[in-house]
């Protein structure tokens, strides 16, 4: 779990190098380390000195560099203190596990009240989906 105080919001704007289309990178200092969304709505969401829990998972890109995907950021509401240590996920060979266990967390808070086959379904489509 990666758990922290907001240090700083940053809005980047850039160009895609492989689409040449504009684009807005919000980034999110939390415990010396940034993370990184297009979601804006989170800027607007939370604030500087927000305690906040990362949500997302490690992925390889094609040309075999891991990076941690921030696939949203939740509200912290339990007793987090200075000392608490910000843990980034490392991949290795249960890279599966990291992928299933964050593309199922990403499903029940999808899908709220539903059958469980459902949110299985839900999150195996996911972790495919992520690992295309």
């Amino acid at each position: 779990m990666i758990i922290g105080k907001i240090e700083s919001i940053e809005k980047k704007d850039g160009i895609s190098k492989t689409t040449g289309k504009p684009y807005v990178l919000w980034e999110f200092m939390i415990g010396g380390q940034r993370y990184s969304s297009f979601e804006g709505s989170l800027s607007e969401k939370f604030k500087v000195g927000e305690d906040v829990e990362v949500l997302g998972f490690m992925k390889r890109a094609r040309d075999g560099k891991e990076y941690f995907n921030m696939t949203d950021l939740k509200a912290y509401t339990g007793n987090i203190t200075e000392d608490i240590p910000v843990v980034k996920p490392q991949m290795d060979n249960r890279q599966n596990s990291i992928e299933r266990q964050s593309c199922l967390r990403s499903a029940i808070d999808y899908c709220g009240d539903v059958p469980v086959e459902e949110v299985l379904s839900i999150a195996e489509t996911m972790v495919n989906w992520v690992r295309k």
